[in-house]
């Protein structure tokens, strides 16, 4: 397996032993095997090959691997929902089992050793695997839910939003 460098091992203990350990995560964490989710630049292109397919021959080329301009593009449009989230979005390949870093995090927040973590990812999969181990454990989506949810475990804040709780 993979060895953690003594001094990285140092620095990590010390800050779980003062309570400051905070996770950063993004779509990298579930790209991961099992999980194998799409990146997001996957994301943006099989949208926006869908999109002008059937839609729109001139969207704009550039917004063809941004995700983000992409869904602003559609916000500005009025048709985040409408036809971003409900017609392009290939939802079902996000439905996968969580990975061993979904696990590393959940377990972290679960037994408090990470204060909080602070994650870009959309799907539910660090959820999932709390909830394997039978916690009961829900990510928040604003800086009030992470506090009320820091009586319970260490907070999850998904700071692009959640595609199970509010996809919009």
């Amino acid at each position: 397996g993979n060895i953690v460098d003594p001094a990285v091992q140092a620095r990590l203990l010390a800050s779980i032993e003062s309570g400051r350990l905070v996770i950063v995560c993004g779509a990298g964490l579930s790209m991961a095997p099992p999980s194998s989710l799409p990146s997001a630049r996957d994301v943006a292109i099989n949208c926006f090959e869908k999109y002008t397919l059937s839609a729109d021959p001139s969207c704009d080329p550039a917004l063809r691997e941004d995700l983000e301009a992409l869904a602003d593009h559609f916000v500005s449009l009025g048709t985040l929902k409408a036809v971003f989230l409900d017609g392009l979005v290939p939802w079902d390949d996000f439905v996968r089992p969580p990975n061993p870093g979904h696990a590393a995090v959940a377990d972290f927040l679960i037994t408090g050793a990470a204060a909080s973590a602070l994650s870009t990812n959309f799907d539910n999969l660090i959820e999932r695997r709390a909830w394997d181990y039978g916690a009961d454990f829900q990510g928040a989506l604003d800086g009030d839910e992470a506090t009320l949810e820091n009586e319970i475990h260490s907070p999850l804040l998904k700071f692009h939003g959640c595609a199970y709780r509010d996809r919009r």
